[in-house]
This record gives structure tokens, sequence and C-alpha cells, in this order.
């Protein structure tokens, strides 16, 4: 076959949402009010009323970084700064926010079906298997893919949080094909998304396949992409690759 390798991004790829990532923050919220209030975690102020304004100026911050410069800083230095914000000092309380919001994130998607089924039969056909995600919360990912049984299929895990560089920046696709010992030509790359999976990969001369679950993206993208480098379901890549 003409590929060695194969690279998924994660969120509406490998996973779908159960609902909305606002919800997910929104529930993380209420739960943190909830532990400050009750004092399982500790905080040096007596004003706790504005725990959502410090986590939206904590994250509005970073995301003003992330659209001036293309690079994602890591959710610990985010969580750092919301909970310095909030009086939050002791380092294990500091983590048990740090795990509220990652837990909240992954309680808010599911695998499809045909996620594993896909990845058992591209890992039993010998190819490397990566991840290769835009995400400043690298917890939210890496306890997905433990959660549902991924990680052990895996070679490697980039993020953009981790690596700094995000999609689609060739750099980020030629790093992962470099951390997997294989030419960025032999591999192929699923994403839903058409600009940062899709046109990234393939400006940096990977096989680009785009990801369309709903009914209406993919009649929307099947009229500009070949046949060849759109599916519905992940398994649909198994075929598509096999003919490569």
């Amino acid at each position: 076959m003409r590929f060695e390798a194969i690279l998924f991004d994660y969120y509406k790829t490998l996973v779908v949402p159960k609902y909305p990532e606002s919800e997910a923050v929104r529930n993380f919220l209420k739960d943190l009010q909830m532990r400050i209030e009750s004092g399982e975690i500790s905080i040096s102020s007596t004003d706790i009323s504005n725990v959502e304004e410090s986590f939206r100026w904590s994250i509005g911050f970073f995301e003003t970084i992330r659209s001036a410069t293309g690079i994602d800083i890591s959710v610990d230095l985010l969580i750092k700064t919301l909970t310095t914000r909030l009086g939050i000092y002791r380092e294990d309380d500091v983590k048990r926010v740090l795990e509220l919001y990652t837990h909240h994130l992954v309680e808010s998607v599911e695998l499809p079906p045909d996620t594993l089924l896909a990845i058992k039969e591209f890992w039993s056909m010998g190819f490397k298997l990566a991840v290769v995600s835009n995400a400043h919360q690298v917890y939210f990912i890496k306890e997905g893919l433990r959660k549902f049984g991924l990680i052990r299929f895996l070679d490697a895990i980039i993020i953009s949080g981790e690596v700094g560089l995000r999609k689609p920046f060739k750099n980020i696709f030629l790093y992962a094909a470099s951390t997997l010992g294989v030419r960025a030509d032999k591999c192929v790359m699923i994403g839903d998304n058409i600009v940062s999976d899709f046109i990234g990969s393939l400006q940096a001369g990977m096989y680009p396949i785009l990801i369309a679950r709903d009914n209406k993206t993919y009649e929307l993208y099947s009229q500009v992409i070949k046949k060849e480098h759109i599916i519905r379901e992940l398994t649909e890549a198994l075929e598509i690759v096999k003919q490569q």
C-alpha cells in the first residue's frame, strides 16, 4: 500500500459532542462554584461571585494570544491564571480545578461506533496511528483517549497546546510525520475541518480526507471534493486507503 501512517483529528472526528462545549464549560463553572461554597476548594477571597467572569477573562486572554500568533498555550497556565484571579493558591486545589475542567469536557463527548472499528482495522493492517489536534486542553484529549480505549492503538499524540503550533500550519503536520518516522507523503490525515485538517495537511504533502458526519455538511462539500477525499464515517476511509 502507498501509505504508512494514518493521522486523525480528535473532536468531531474520533469523538462527537453529546452537547455543546459551552454547556460543558457552564457545568464546570457551576461545579467549581459549588465546591468553593462548600469549602472543598479553599479560596482566600470572601467574594466568590466572579467565578464565571474570571474564567471568561482568562480564556479570553488566551484566545487573543491564539488569534494573534496562531500559538496555543497549555491549559495548565490557563487554569493557573483562573485560580490566581479567584484567590485559589494551594497546589492541590489548583490541581482539583484542572481535574474538574477536564472531567466536564470529557463527559461532553462520546465515541461513535465506527471509530473503534476503524482504529482497530487500521492498526491490524500495520499502519502507524496518531492524533493531531488543535486544543489548549491537552488533558481533555488524553483522558478521552484513555476513557474510550483508543490510546493503546496510538503511536503519537500531537496536540497544539503542547507543541505550540496549530493546524493548519504545515509544520505541525510535518512534526507529526517526523515523530512517527515517516515521510509526509506517506501519511493520510482525516479530520472534520476543511481548513485546519484538509487544506493544512494537503499543503504539508499528505493525503487529506474530510469527514462530514452530518448529511448537510457532506452534501455541501461533496460538490467540490472528490469522493476519494470525503467520508461520512471513519470506516469508509479503510476502502479509500486500500485503493490508493
